[in-house]
């Protein structure tokens, strides 16, 4: 009778532990964005859309979104990826999403792109009438 109890107990670990195994995988991240069409200047109310490259780290990952923090005249902007799955393939994927700038009054603007911690790349904009 200890033997079965014991075995049955075997059985509820290794039972639990493949649930584990089989629970799906996910994590959000944030990635360095790369810029190389920054515009100098643009008209109030213009419509921009600024092509953001980045790097996804494997094969489950896709674009989930821009994070963006305005203080005053300064947007601090981060992409955000999500990977969902356990069997991916390790390489390395460029994509590209739009994000559109848009102001509604004149003046300079800093746009800071997130490339790592405490690391961005800052880029001005110039807004006339």
């Amino acid at each position: 009778m200890k033997k079965l109890s014991i075995l049955i107990g075997l059985m509820l670990v290794v039972a639990s532990g493949c649930d584990k195994v089989n629970s799906p995988c996910h994590e959000d991240d944030k990635t360095a964005a790369l810029i190389t069409d920054f515009p100098d200047s643009l008209a109030i109310n213009e419509k921009y859309d600024l092509a953001v490259k980045f790097v996804l780290e494997n094969s489950c990952g896709e674009f989930d979104s821009f994070d963006v923090a305005e203080n005053g005249n300064t947007s601090d902007i981060t992409v955000k990826t999500h990977y969902e799955g356990c069997n991916c393939d390790l390489e390395l994927i460029e994509r590209t999403n739009t994000y559109t700038i848009q102001k509604g009054a004149p003046g300079v603007y800093q746009f800071r792109f997130w490339v790592a911690e405490n690391d961005w790349d800052t880029y001005s904009l110039t807004v006339y009438q």
